[in-house]
């Protein structure tokens, strides 16, 4: 098992990008960013990503992995977001990863999320 470790990435999402296409990687993290509205943005979108260690999730009470997304100046497009998890979607067993989701990480998150899918078969 390959649970990521700590680590931020700066993405640009490319101007034009459609919804369907794959999306621009975040560096080596396991997490993919693309638009999430019917339309392309009609400029760049700057998001920065960071993967918070096991040991500050295990501090905040979070058994799973802890993920940050906030926008850079000027990006105002909805996000759409995409994760990997095959690398660690057997570590707790029980069929752990068909129970995985994404939510806000407090109430006061300027990304709000407004749709999750998890696709089994993709992990």
């Amino acid at each position: 098992m390959d649970w990521p470790g700590a680590e931020t990435a700066e993405v640009t999402i490319p101007a034009g990008l459609t919804r369907s296409a794959v999306g621009a990687r975040a560096d080596n993290l396991p997490v993919w960013l693309s638009v999430a509205g019917a339309r392309p943005a009609d400029k760049d979108q700057q998001v920065r990503v960071e993967v918070l260690s096991r040991a500050e999730s295990a501090r905040r009470g979070v058994d799973g992995l802890i993920m940050k997304l906030r926008r850079g100046t000027g990006s105002s497009a909805p996000v759409r977001m995409t994760v990997d998890y095959n690398s660690f979607r057997d570590a707790y067993g029980g069929d752990w990863s068909s129970r995985l989701r994404l939510e806000p990480a407090d109430a006061a998150d300027p990304l709000p999320v407004t749709a999750v899918r998890n696709d089994l078969s993709a992990g």
